[in-house]
């Protein structure tokens, strides 16, 4: 008899303990407090679903966005060409000084160290270094006209993808909590069914209404006005880029690189 209640005992005790680690989770107390805390929660994440007449044009905008950082990171890197550097220009607050590798400049600076070195320390005839320093000084300071030109005209883009976008996520965050307060100020009335609970549910709708239409009215601006305009500063990109390797080139057949002026070096003394 004592072994078959410390049998019922056990079982129920493994009962309660199953039911209260649902989900993974430890509760305490008992399952009617377990089982309201569940249907709470699982109505708290219902009222704050999208709703269906407008989730698609939503969605439609993530995936908007989500492409329009990729190619912005593309273009970007691209542009500066070193993965480091690149990811501090994923702002619309850029820096006032551009971090990247400048290897025209390098270059010249090290041809005209080494022309110094070469006249102070050795003897003999070497090539004139000046025609291919003013080269790479002339390359360098196209290259960083270029990248300032570039991320001028990628502005339009790196604002919708660090500004625009944040502010429309913060729009359907407000709509989602209207619809939250909408659907608590009915359960309220339900249960009140007084005036005070009443004019608390038409004000809760109104802010609902207000919120949704400030929402879409949002995103009709970034869909309409928006895409155009990262459209055309792609566009820009594409032209700008051209424009630069003419230069580039322009500079390298003006220069008279190719030149065979020497410079005679005495032995220092």
């Amino acid at each position: 008899m004592a072994s078959s209640q410390s049998s019922s005992t056990h079982s129920k005790v493994e009962e309660s303990a199953s039911q209260s680690n649902l989900h993974g989770i430890k509760f305490h107390g008992q399952v009617e407090k377990i089982n309201q805390g569940l249907f709470s929660s699982l109505t708290k994440r219902k009222s704050r679903r999208i709703p269906d007449d407008i989730l698609p044009r939503l969605k439609k905008l993530d995936a908007y966005k989500l492409s329009a950082d990729k190619m912005h990171r593309a273009l970007i890197y691209e542009l500066i060409e070193n993965a480091q550097y690149s990811k501090l220009l994923y702002t619309p607050n850029l820096p006032i000084a551009i971090q990247m590798d400048r290897p025209y400049r390098n270059i010249g600076e090290f041809l005209g160290n080494f022309e110094k070195i070469t006249k102070a320390s050795r003897k003999g005839q070497y090539p004139a270094m000046e025609g291919p320093v003013e080269v790479f000084r002339n390359c360098s300071l196209e290259r960083d006209s270029y990248v300032k030109k570039q991320l001028e005209n990628l502005k339009p883009l790196i604002t919708f993808i660090g500004l625009e976008y944040w502010e429309y996520s913060r729009l359907r965050n407000l709509y989602l909590d209207s619809l939250e307060a909408y659907d608590t100020a009915i359960t309220a009335q339900s249960k009140e069914r007084d005036e005070a609970a009443e004019i608390a549910t038409q004000k809760a709708m109104k802010n609902r209404n207000d919120c949704k239409e400030k929402l879409m009215e949002y995103v009709g601006k970034l869909w309409d006005n928006g895409k155009p305009k990262h459209a055309e500063c792609v566009v820009k990109y594409a032209e700008e880029a051209v424009k630069h390797h003419q230069k580039m080139a322009e500079i390298l057949t003006k220069a008279d690189v190719g030149q065979k002026s020497t410079v005679s070096v005495l032995p220092a003394k």
